[in-house]
């Protein structure tokens, strides 16, 4: 992500690029979590670009240095009661839960830092 991107569901935007991927897709990394776990894309700062990164059970695989955007938890007691094991559809609906206004926050913060 380049400097004056803006948080919108344009191409550019972060809300773009958190449900597109632009290397990796949140959609298939959150869906994809082996046993139980979440789906981060994340701020990486000396690249300074979006990654996704998938932690399971508790384990503490998370990206040194990275900033959480939004997080979407994948474990079974988020969506086991609407959705059965049926994760790809309940992972669709987490992008309409998003408060976007907070990502915006939370990037502007890790990209203020990382200058």
């Amino acid at each position: 992500m380049r400097e004056g991107r803006t948080v919108s569901g344009d191409p550019g935007g972060l809300e773009w690029a958190c449900r597109t991927g632009s290397q990796q897709n949140p959609r298939a990394a959150t869906s994809g979590v082996q046993g139980s776990g979440w789906g981060v894309p994340a701020y990486e700062p000396l690249g300074g670009r979006l990654v996704v990164e998938q932690v399971y059970d508790h384990h503490g695989n998370v990206g040194m240095n990275t900033t959480p955007l939004p997080v979407f938890d994948a474990w079974e007691h988020a969506y086991y009661l609407h959705y059965r094991n049926v994760r790809p559809d309940y992972v669709e609906k987490l992008w309409g839960t998003v408060n976007w206004d907070d990502v915006a926050r939370r990037f502007a913060d890790a990209t203020s830092q990382a200058g």
